[in-house]
């Protein structure tokens, strides 16, 4: 922490418990070291969204119960296709033996495409035929997968179809995420000079960010069609082993935005990982009524609260930001958390009844420069 050099009072007190807790600070274990290795790298978010990608897009084709509410219908709208493509892909990936998946490929056809003449007389001859060896059924449930989702198209021109029809779609959703701040933070900046130059900076970042989800979604499909057509086969693995593709999409994002979508994919991924678990009985019935969610809310507010106090240079600056907001301006002094000069006491300085006094000498003096907080007071 930094507070403490932030000019010192005439006892020197701060600057003793400031030079005391960091002597206190021991170095971690170097085995706890190598176990946070990986999260140091660089690449860490693109590790932690490839992982969320996997658990929730195998979740989304083959157990959809496992993501609930307005994440699933997110998930729906913007997988491209209708809910019973999706259902369709499961059911023949979850198929036991060869004849199941004819008469579940049957019925995909009548119901997915019975107003595309074409496309529905592909599947049903598909369907029907009868293949000699094991090898050409493995083979016909891979190309189960394509006609289903994109009868009629190459894995490649499906690819640049999905992504190209996506963007609206990705754009509708971006545009007021980053046009509703502009206009709430820097509204006065943006009838300035500089309006342009940021109304641009939040047009580019919309479009980045609509060109990710563009690319999630068409990646997600893309990915098993890959693995199918490599190993010849469509089975629930293929699903599995193919949807991490659509993690690699976060690299299209800035790095700052790349932890942030990291850390929101990861607790879905948490969270459909749990519910397969009590859906599997891997949890005791004892146990699953325990909230454990409010525990973990309790661990991480602990956690930012301990750095906030102590660590606050491991704060990226705009979350700093809104934690010196809630917790008082500079939110806190020499290793101790402060409310002084809070944004109450700047807002509410024009109503006289309702306005706190203002801080002492000694914590005014914790707010300014080193090498300036040892004049007297005017």
């Amino acid at each position: 922490g930094g507070g403490g050099s932030g000019g010192g009072s005439s006892d020197g007190s701060s600057g003793d418990s400031s030079s005391c807790s960091s002597s206190q600070r021991q170095p971690l274990n170097p085995s706890i070291c190598k176990l946070l290795v990986p999260f140091a790298s660089e690449h860490a978010d693109t590790g932690l969204m490839v992982a969320s990608a996997t658990v929730i897009l195998s979740c989304f084709i083959l157990k959809p119960e496992a993501l609930q509410g307005a994440y699933a219908s997110f998930l729906n709208k913007h997988g491209g296709k209708t809910v019973a493509h999706y259902r369709a892909v499961q059911s023949i990936c979850l198929a036991k033996d060869n004849s199941e998946v004819r008469q579940r490929a049957a019925t995909a056809a009548h119901r997915l495409y019975s107003k595309d003449p074409a496309a529905r007389d592909a599947l049903l001859a598909a369907a029907a035929s009868t293949p000699n060896t094991a090898a050409a059924y493995r083979g016909l449930r891979a190309n189960l997968y394509r006609m289903i989702l994109h009868p009629g198209k190459s894995t490649g021109r499906h690819f640049a179809e999905f992504f190209v029809g996506s963007l609206g779609r990705s754009l509708a959703v971006n545009l007021p995420l980053y046009a509703v701040p502009a206009l709430l933070v820097h509204r006065q900046r943006l009838l300035g000079p500089r309006g342009p130059k940021l109304a641009m900076r939040a047009a580019l970042g919309s479009a980045r960010s609509s060109a990710f989800l563009s690319a999630y979604c068409a990646m997600a499909w893309l990915g098993p069609d890959i693995v199918q057509t490599l190993v010849g086969d469509m089975r629930a693995w293929t699903i599995v082993a193919g949807v991490p593709m659509a993690g690699l999409a976060v690299l299209i994002e800035k790095p700052s935005r790349r932890q942030e979508l990291g850390v929101y994919c990861a607790s879905r991924a948490v969270e459909a990982a749990a519910l397969c678990t009590v859906d599997w009985g891997w949890v005791p019935a004892s146990v699953q009524g325990w909230r454990v969610d409010v525990a973990l809310f309790a661990l991480a507010a602990a956690a930012i609260m301990h750095c906030y106090n102590t660590e606050r240079d491991v704060f990226k600056s705009k979350y700093l930001n809104v934690l010196d907001f809630v917790f008082g301006n500079q939110g806190h002094g020499r290793q101790s958390i402060s409310h002084v000069a809070s944004y109450y006491q700047v807002l509410m300085a024009g109503a006289p009844q309702a306005c706190p006094p203002p801080p002492p000498a000694k914590a005014r003096k914790a707010l300014l420069p080193p090498g300036k907080g040892s004049g007297k007071e005017s």
